[in-house]
């Protein structure tokens, strides 16, 4: 069954997020007719006021923060985009048959890096622009749904899980973005690097209480942190849910009957003895993760210390040695330079490298990514006629 998508902001194209804050659709909002809240409060305070809140928002202090995750994450979306443009590999097989399936044409293009939310196929474009009906709008919500299911199959089959948790901040729905523009548009081949910087997974911030009491906010791609609800507590408010259900049912509908509950849930566990066994054998099979807590308390040093205890857990860590040429700019220098005769100072410039003669290593590395692919493309050709 297809996903339904929510309604957005009642104001369309008027919303506040389009006008002001440059969005490419309005948000969603629980239900059909409603503002959004940035129209709610442009309306209480007055568009202006609004607008200097949100600039005073946006002066504050913003540093980015790196990580080893946040440059795998780039790698892996760099090395999708050239499966794409090669027309092989796992990513391309699941594009092209979402493609087929869907009758999609794709034409080469660039469209906008700021793709938070998924492009929608044609259809689905044409179906929006003629909504006048309620019946009409069900059937675009249910329709866009099912473009969201499709995107998310592909997510599922060639993302990592450790990018698309949904306890991690880059979840799935991060991705439909890119993902989107993957099965709607053909990377440029002059444009290759600047394609696998379109959407998401971007940089978040700590979602905090209170961020006015903060003077900077940092950001993070694929940040490690995790937020989680104590789960000492989450037991304690589950126990009190369960014990006021069950002693209300024994009050309403066992004692009228002479009938006692604890008797009634042994006799089942004597009966069908399995029952207590099964959730006894998954209890023991679930992972034990390990987190460092930090509280008003925890120092730098505290956290740092701690992680030496995590790494010695954990002997076979994956061996991270010097990174290689990146393949997606190997093949982009490659073709730029045999097919559209850029220098070498040229690329030096393009790419920010300190050194040009780097580029005829890259230009080498890169016609043997193009080799192999033209190799195994020739392949698939010859065996489909």
């Amino acid at each position: 069954m297809c996903s339904v998508a929510k309604p957005r902001c009642a104001r369309g194209q008027g919303c506040y997020h389009v006008r002001e804050l440059r969005s490419e659709l309005p948000p969603t909002v629980a239900h059909e007719s409603n503002l959004c809240e940035k129209c709610l409060k442009a309306d209480e305070q007055g568009a202006d006021a609004l607008k200097k809140q949100d600039s005073a928002a946006k002066a504050r202090d913003y540093r980015r923060l790196e990580s080893k995750a946040s440059s795998d994450l780039i790698a892996l979306k760099q090395e999708l985009v050239l499966q794409l443009f090669m027309k092989r590999g796992p990513f391309w097989e699941a594009v092209k048959e979402l493609r087929d399936r869907r009758n999609i044409k794709a034409d080469p293009g660039l469209p906008s890096k700021r793709l938070l939310i998924p492009l929608p196929p044609p259809e689905l474009a044409e179906q929006r622009e003629q909504i006048e009906t309620e019946e009409q709008r069900e059937e675009w919500e249910e329709a866009n749904g099912c473009w969201h299911d499709d995107l998310l199959s592909i997510v599922l089959e060639v993302v990592p899980e450790r990018f698309r948790s949904i306890h991690s901040t880059t979840s799935y729905h991060a991705w439909y973005g890119f993902i989107s523009a993957c099965v709607l548009y053909d990377p440029p081949e002059t444009a290759l690097r600047e394609f696998s910087e379109i959407g998401g997974p971007g940089a978040t911030s700590l979602w905090l209480e209170n961020a006015n009491d903060h003077g900077n906010t940092y950001t993070m791609v694929a940040s490690p942190i995790r937020r989680f609800r104590d789960p000492v507590e989450v037991r304690r408010v589950e126990t009190e849910y369960w014990t006021a259900l069950l002693d209300k049912l024994d009050e309403l509908h066992l004692q009228p009957r002479e009938l006692n509950l604890a008797d009634i849930i042994e006799d089942i566990h004597q009966k069908f003895p399995y029952i207590r066994r099964t959730r006894a054998e998954a209890m023991n099979r679930l992972n034990k993760r390990r987190y460092i807590e930090v509280d008003d308390y925890t120092r730098e040093a505290d956290v740092r210390e701690a992680f030496k205890m995590l790494t010695e857990a954990h002997k076979k860590r994956p061996r991270t040695g010097r990174p290689g040429r990146n393949r997606l700019t190997c093949a982009e220098a490659a073709i730029l330079h045999d097919r559209h005769n850029f220098t070498y100072e040229q690329l030096k410039k393009r790419y920010g490298w300190q050194d040009e003669t780097l580029a005829s290593k890259y230009i080498k590395d890169g016609r043997s990514v193009l080799r192999e692919g033209r190799k195994k493309l020739r392949g698939v050709l010859a065996y489909q006629r």
